[in-house]
């Protein structure tokens, strides 16, 4: 029976602390991409969304988005398959509010940033006005 970590992977997760010039190297890209998601999304696709200072994704408050409650699996899941943008439901983070949330990263590239914002934006009435039929 094991209850821990193998102990070569405990040491490798040790040495990945040690990382701090590549994971400095990322910083601008991320502040860039998490602006440019800021910037480019409809306010109200993200809400009333938590401060994202200090991780690689935005948290997501669905809940101004529609007069009518949505479901946040239901929503990523017709997200990834009309607009093709992957977020995960904030179902995964939090059992008790998070099927009014979405969790979408902006660690990759820039141009999938900007590509994400022209989906979304684009995809998002349709969505919304299908709900209201």
């Amino acid at each position: 029976m094991f209850i821990s970590a193998p102990t070569p992977n405990q040491y490798g997760a040790l040495a990945a602390f040690d990382c701090y010039d590549e994971f400095d190297a990322h910083l601008p890209r991320y502040q860039d991409n998490r602006d440019r998601l800021l910037a480019g999304l409809p306010a109200e696709f993200l809400g009333n969304h938590a401060p994202a200072d200090g991780a690689f994704y935005l948290y997501g408050d669905l809940t101004q988005l529609s007069k009518m409650p949505l479901n946040a699996t239901d929503f990523v899941n017709a997200m990834l398959r009309e607009a093709h943008v992957a977020c995960t439901s904030g179902v995964d983070f939090d059992q008790e509010q998070g099927q009014h949330h979405l969790r979408m990263s902006y660690a990759g590239s820039t141009e999938d940033m900007k590509k994400a914002s022209r989906r979304i934006n684009s995809w998002l009435p349709s969505y919304l006005k299908s709900l209201s039929i």
